[in-house]
């Protein structure tokens, strides 16, 4: 009888361990089909390998996916983006506008008219009561009209050339600018396609350690080794890495999705990295990338360009509020007409003047009372002003290009020294977590400590990674500041390093 009762006061024990066990299996299965498994005392591996226990990640099928490099993505995204294709027609387009806009100032307006009719080709019906209505002769003009040509306006006209000429350049560099920014949205999607992979595999590797010691403590506390809040602890640790490694892989999966979207791939398209973002530090001086910001910024031709037109737009006001006479070539048109009668051919300006004439002529107003002021002397004004805000947005621009530059610089400068403490505290941490594991292995330190080891192990891992995609971002942004594809001295596709 009390052998009996001693069995069954052993299985009600062993129940809820029984119970642990399942849940973390189903737990486990769902996981990619990793597998885990407590490695024997005999052949037990030193530090962190002894938990390495996964299938090895070049033939697991979780990580199956198209491998993509940092240059597959650039030309894919030039090629493959609607916008990029839009810009090309804008080209186009803005040619077309150009040689209307430089032909319609410099040559005179030459047309070919054609007139004909009308010519009755069938009478429906027919009423003889009041005139004959419409003949069946042919008649018509064809004309090479060459019309007036201004010969001189005051510089008039050709402020309005210079405008549409400084915008015509403005649009081109514009369109290049977007297709620089393209190129650099492409380099910081992949790479951070690449940093959330890499967290991911962090969280991978704390999924992994903590359940390889939830494991263990399985095995210890069946075996009265430890007590059983310890192995609760270390199964607590393994449902958070396990919800951390889900949450990493809905980033890295989102990551995806933005990188399948902008080099034109299926939404449902899975990468592989091919390549890792490498660390490089800046070692150019302010002076070469503040030379190179006061030339080519972006912002700086855009206020530059806004400018200049306000200042010519202003220099035609003033003289568009003088009496300024206009002088006009009126050159005319040959016409060749015909008829029933025959065919005539002449050449006129005006009806029955077949003089070319050079002629002055003069329009003008000036407001004496109401809009525009006395003497149009408000629309000068109002003229100027727009010239003084147009100038103090270029001074101001300056000013916030010199600071940003300044600033950016810095930045990249204390990101360089934020990665190389990363580097010294992921090499210290990894040793740390070797040592520690060990001895938890041994028994000779307790869950939390190794606990430390492990979360230090993995936030260097993870700091490391934001802290070269932030350096990288810095650089990126650096470039657009200053107008150029790539930093001098620096080339954005050498950052990427082959695995």
């Amino acid at each position: 009888m009390t052998h009996t009762l001693i069995k069954r006061i052993l299985l009600i024990l062993l129940i809820p361990l029984f119970v642990f066990s399942n849940e973390l299996d189903e737990l486990e299965k769902s996981l990619e089909n990793d597998t885990y498994e407590v490695p024997v005392k005999k052949t037990r591996s030193r530090g962190s390998q002894a938990t390495r226990t996964f299938k090895d990640r070049k033939e697991s099928t979780a990580d199956i996916g198209k491998m993509i490099s940092l240059k597959t993505v650039i030309e894919k995204s030039l090629r493959a983006n609607f916008r990029e294709k839009q810009r090309v027609l804008l080209r186009s387009q803005y040619d077309l506008e150009w040689k209307n806009t430089r032909d319609r100032f410099w040559f005179p307006q030459v047309e070919f008219n054609l007139n004909y009719g009308p010519h009755k080709i069938k009478r429906i019906f027919e009423d003889t009561s009041e005139g004959e209505g419409l003949s069946n002769g042919h008649n018509g003009t064809a004309s090479l009209s060459l019309g007036e040509y201004t010969l001189f306006n005051w510089g008039k006209d050709y402020i309005n050339y210079q405008n549409d000429k400084s915008n015509y350049y403005r649009n081109l560099t514009r369109l290049k600018e977007q297709r620089r920014a393209l190129k650099f949205s492409a380099i910081e999607t992949y790479f951070d396609f690449v940093r959330l992979s890499k967290i991911r595999q962090a969280y991978r590797d704390r999924l992994r350690h903590t359940s390889f010691i939830q494991r263990l403590n399985y095995e210890r506390t069946s075996l009265k080794k430890i007590q059983h809040h310890e192995f609760l602890l270390s199964k607590n640790e393994y449902l958070t890495s396990s919800m951390k490694f889900q949450e990493a892989t809905i980033n890295k999966h989102n990551a995806e999705l933005a990188l399948a979207n902008l080099i034109g791939e299926k939404k449902e398209s899975h990468f592989r990295m091919a390549e890792v973002l490498g660390f490089k530090p800046y070692k150019e001086t302010s002076d070469k990338i503040l030379e190179s910001a006061l030339k080519k910024s972006p912002e700086l031709r855009e206020k530059r360009n806004t400018a200049l037109i306000t200042h010519r737009q202003y220099e035609r006001t003033l003289r568009e509020n003088l009496p300024l006479p206009k002088l006009t070539l009126d050159m005319g048109a040959y016409t060749h007409s015909f008829s029933n009668n025959g065919v005539q051919d002449s050449f006129a300006t005006t009806y029955s003047n077949r003089n070319v004439d050079l002629y002055a002529s003069l329009n003008f107003t000036w407001t004496i009372w109401g809009d525009g002021g006395l003497f149009n002397t408000r629309h000068n004004q109002i003229a100027f002003v727009k010239k003084r805000i147009a100038e103090i947005d270029l001074l101001q621009i300056k000013k916030e290009i010199h600071s940003s530059v300044t600033t950016n610089l810095e930045n990249l400068r204390f990101y360089e020294s934020m990665i190389d403490a990363a580097m010294k505290k992921l090499s210290s941490s990894r040793k740390s977590f070797d040592s520690v594991l060990d001895s938890y292995i041994s028994g000779r330190i307790r869950f939390p400590e190794m606990l430390v080891a492990l979360d230090q192990l993995i936030q260097a891992q993870i700091d490391i990674e934001n802290a070269k995609f932030n350096h990288l971002k810095l650089k990126l942004r650096l470039s657009d500041l200053i107008g150029l594809d790539d930093l001098p001295g620096d080339n954005f596709e050498l950052l990427a390093v082959k695995i």
